[in-house]
C-alpha cells in the first residue's frame, strides 16, 4: 500500500506549511493564492495527486499538526480503511452543511472502542485521503461545485451521488491549530466560534476495520440557481 502527501498552503503560514511538510515528508507543498482561494487549491493538490501511481491520495491543510510517528499511523488507517474516503481528522467545531446536531451525534458514538465512525459526509477537510482511482471522477463532480460551497460540502456531495460513506478514524491522527481563521467569510455563513480541535486525537498500537455509523439525517444539497 502506497500514499503521496500534499499540503494545501497559504503564504502567511508558510513556516507553518513547510514545517509540517518536513515532519510528514510530503511530496507537495501547494500554495494558495489570492487568484486561487482555499476550494481551488485543495483540487490543485487533487490534480497532482491523481498521477502520483500511488495507491491513495492525502491532503493536509497547512494548520495542521500530526501525531507521532504519523507515517507509520497513516499507513495502517489506510490499510484498514472501511472505505475509499478516510478522514484523518474529526473535529469539534462548526456545523457540517447546515446540520447542526452532527456533533450530538458524534458525542454519543465517540466513547464507543472503534477505529472507525462513518458518515454520508465529510465533516472537515483538514485532513483526508481518497483512493487514486476515484480521484479523476471526484474532480469532474467536485470542480464546478467547489465555486459555490466549502471544499468538504463538495466532497461529501460527489460521495453521497456515488454511495459512498466517509470514514473517520477514531482518534484522528491529526489536529487542527486552533488559531485565528484566515477566512473571514465563510460560504456556509456559520460563525467558527468553537474550540476547533479533534475530539480525540492520538495513535494506535494496532488499527482495524471495527465500525460504528453516525447517522445523517439530510444530505448535501446544492445551492439554489
Amino acid at each position: 500500500m502506497t500514499y503521496s502527501i500534499a499540503i494545501v498552503a497559504h503564504p502567511s503560514r508558510s513556516t507553518l506549511a513547510n514545517g509540517l511538510g518536513l515532519s510528514v515528508r510530503a511530496d507537495a507543498v501547494c500554495w494558495d493564492t489570492t487568484t486561487v482561494g482555499c476550494e481551488e487549491n485543495h483540487l490543485q493538490a487533487w490534480r497532482y495527486l491523481a498521477d502520483s501511481g500511488d495507491d491513495w491520495g492525502v491532503v493536509l491543510e497547512d494548520d495542521t499538526y500530526v501525531v507521532d510517528g504519523f507515517r507509520d499511523q497513516l499507513k495502517q488507517v489506510l490499510t484498514y480503511a472501511p472505505s475509499p474516503v478516510v478522514s484523518l481528522y474529526l473535529g469539534r467545531g462548526h456545523p457540517h452543511g447546515g446540520e447542526s446536531d452532527w456533533q450530538n451525534r458524534i458525542a454519543a458514538k465517540i466513547a464507543t472502542d472503534v477505529c472507525w465512525l462513518t458518515a454520508e459526509s465529510l465533516l472537515s477537510g483538514q485532513g483526508y485521503a481518497i483512493a487514486t482511482t476515484l480521484i479523476p471522477d471526484m474532480l469532474a463532480t467536485v470542480t464546478p461545485l467547489a465555486l459555490e460551497m466549502p471544499i468538504d460540502e463538495a466532497i461529501s456531495w460527489w460521495c453521497q451521488e456515488r454511495n459512498i460513506l466517509v470514514a473517520h478514524c477514531r482518534p484522528s491522527i491529526v489536529n487542527h491549530r486552533d488559531e485565528t481563521p484566515l477566512i473571514q467569510t465563510r460560504m456556509d455563513g456559520q460563525p467558527r466560534d468553537v474550540e476547533r480541535v479533534a475530539w480525540l486525537f492520538d495513535w494506535r498500537d494496532k488499527w482495524d476495520d471495527s465500525t460504528s455509523h453516525l447517522t445523517s439525517l439530510r444530505a448535501v444539497h446544492l445551492p439554489a440557481d
